[in-house]
């Protein structure tokens, strides 16, 4: 954080969002309160409420006031603490750009697992050069993108990730980093020292030996890869613990909570297998939605018997409030988040980026591709479906997972493919 402002704003059709270095988190208000950081620069408080009088109530705007300087946003005497970038903003009904990029940075890879999304195994012969990779970066910096996750492949096995990262750092992006740790040797992880890293996220596709170098179909990867996760230990970051579940690792859950607790996980993400890449061509390993429901409460009855916290980022139906950022029926892909791949693919989801992809970083720049792209425009502008509509989760949810309705149901209009509310789940 040392010489960069904590909070950062861009200007929204809404209002604006204001990121929060320090907890790497975006907070959005409306064009009111975008109005007094505004004003706050010459005016005293007073003063702005005076402008305002017209459309805010006194004791709305103290309390407002007083809520912005207990987290800093506003200093004692009522100035706004950040900055907001200097450039036009989206009028159009979008953001103006993603609030985290998902980059899939190689599709070289150290295993070759059944469920692979990305098919990932040898890399790309034409993957971005680490000159695109920091011009990406230095664009999402631009933009008022601050979030960036690295992923593969296996994100670890790319020689110039401590240059990108090192880049990312002095241009306030913070960095994630999604891998199965085996690929983290003590060389690898000495090489990281010192950078600034949010969180690894390591994929965790056995919580025992027997399902894990099953399911990675090759023998020692298990202990291979909690030597990793101790050599990853030694960086002092946040360790998350990630489990897509499928037939072979569906009974794995209890033994992942106590791994989880052994090398004192932050949290623990779950999420099911979809039909994408190798997966796709191996359906033996799918759910149905019974067992991916049944899957998700045992989850939530376990969560109260542990101090590991439990997270499903697809659970049906959606209740994240960053819903409340778009309009319609849709997920956070194409509104929120954008994927891209090792060549510079660019696509609402990586789940589908052979099937919907975007564009190219090669032939246009990120934000032409977010703003005109055609599958991000699809994105927004989905039919829906009367179900979903008439759903008391609506709101929150909007429908659920567009890819999961397309890979599962063959049709991205539909209601989520593991939604128990829409689909016969037997009690």
């Amino acid at each position: 954080m040392a010489g960069l402002t904590r909070f950062i704003g861009r200007r929204e059709y809404f209002g604006s969002i204001l990121y929060d270095r320090e907890k790497a988190d975006y907070i959005p208000f409306d064009h009111d309160a975008t109005e007094i950081f505004d004003l706050s620069e010459k005016k005293n408080p007073e003063q702005i409420f005076q402008a305002l009088a017209d459309r805010v109530r006194q004791k709305n705007f103290e309390t407002f006031l007083q809520l912005c300087q207990s987290i800093d946003i506003l200093d004692s005497k009522g100035r706004f603490n950040g900055t907001f970038i200097a450039r036009d903003w989206s009028r159009e009904g979008h953001l103006s750009a993603p609030l985290r990029v998902h980059f899939s940075c190689t599709k070289l890879c150290n295993f070759r697992c059944k469920h692979c999304f990305s098919s990932s195994g040898e890399a790309y012969s034409d993957e971005l050069t680490t000159q695109e990779v920091k011009k990406l970066i230095d664009e999402l910096a631009n933009l008022g993108c601050f979030e960036l996750s690295f992923g593969g492949g296996e994100p670890l096995l790319r020689p110039d990730l401590p240059s990108l990262i090192t880049h990312a750092n002095l241009r306030g992006v913070s960095i994630r980093i999604s891998t199965n740790a085996a690929a983290a040797t003590k060389e690898i992880v000495k090489s990281l020292k010192g950078l600034k890293i949010r969180s690894f996220k390591i994929s965790m596709e056995g919580a025992s030996e027997k399902v894990y170098d099953y399911v990675r179909g090759k023998s020692g990867s298990f202990r291979k890869t909690l030597r990793g996760i101790k050599n990853i230990k030694e960086l002092g970051v946040p360790i998350y613990l990630q489990m897509v579940f499928m037939k072979p690792n569906a009974s794995e859950l209890p033994a992942l909570i106590r791994l989880a607790e052994k090398i004192k996980a932050e949290k623990i993400l779950l999420e099911s297998v979809m039909p994408s890449g190798r997966a796709a061509q191996n359906p033996q390993l799918l759910l149905d939605v019974e067992e991916i429901n049944r899957l998700w409460d045992a989850a939530l009855k376990i969560q109260k018997n542990t101090h590991i916290r439990i997270e499903i980022p697809l659970y049906v139906p959606f209740r994240s409030g960053n819903n409340l950022l778009f309009e319609g029926f849709g997920c956070k892909c194409g509104t929120l988040v954008c994927h891209v791949d090792p060549r510079g693919t660019v696509a609402p989801t990586g789940f589908l980026k052979d099937i919907l992809p975007s564009g190219s970083l090669r032939e246009k720049s990120l934000k032409q591709i977010w703003d005109s792209g055609p599958s991000m425009a699809q994105f927004r502008h989905f039919e829906g479906n009367d179900q979903c509509k008439a759903c008391n989760y609506f709101s929150s949810c909007r429908g659920g997972c567009r890819a999961r309705a397309l890979l599962l149901d063959n049709n991205i209009n539909l209601p989520d493919g593991a939604c128990a509310l829409t689909h016969p789940v037997r009690v």
